[in-house]
């Protein structure tokens, strides 16, 4: 029987991209120890440590690690295209076709800010994150999903920081 954390899931609040995250990852994590199965509990902490569940039994994270995987890819070949450079030996895994990390590194190649890239490499991971947790409410997908989300509104909000701290600096 799969374990479903109705009440968990249901008490989380709504992430969505650019916003502030509501709470702290190891906050979750904290919480999501004490009510989810160890099981359960140990693919939550792969996805957070970005280690793939070596079973295999998990569909949402060897769609994640897989995705992962293509992304990184196709921006080895982008930026080693840039140097001049064969991509080739830095290429990792078999190809995975997918279209959005296409339409990406397409996009990546006309912006000049790495601000603005990584931001739109995020909003790409997030994009996908949203297509995993399809048909997934109150199960340990639904949490793997919130978890990484989270990982990405807590990298947002350490950046933005740094930027307005140096902002400031620049100013005083």
């Amino acid at each position: 029987m799969v374990d479903r954390y109705y009440y968990f899931a249901s008490s989380l609040p709504l992430l969505a991209f650019g916003s502030e995250p509501p709470q702290t990852l190891k906050e979750f994590l904290r919480e999501a120890r004490a009510l989810m199965t160890p099981g359960d509990y140990t693919l939550l902490k792969n996805a957070v440590r970005q280690t793939d569940d070596p079973s295999g039994r998990n569909r949402t994270l060897r769609e994640w690690f897989l995705y992962l995987r293509a992304l990184k890819n196709e921006l080895v070949i982008m930026r080693a295209q840039q140097k001049g450079w064969d991509a080739h030996p830095y290429l990792k895994g078999e190809a995975y076709p997918e279209t959005s990390i296409r339409i990406l590194t397409a996009e990546l190649k006309r912006r000049s800010d790495p601000l603005t890239a990584e931001k739109l490499i995020d909003q790409t991971k997030w994009e996908k994150l949203e297509e995993l947790s399809v048909g997934h409410y109150f199960d340990v997908d639904f949490l793997i999903i919130y978890a990484l989300k989270l990982m990405i509104l807590e990298r947002w909000q350490i950046m933005d920081r740094k930027r307005g701290e140096e902002i400031l600096e620049k100013i005083a």
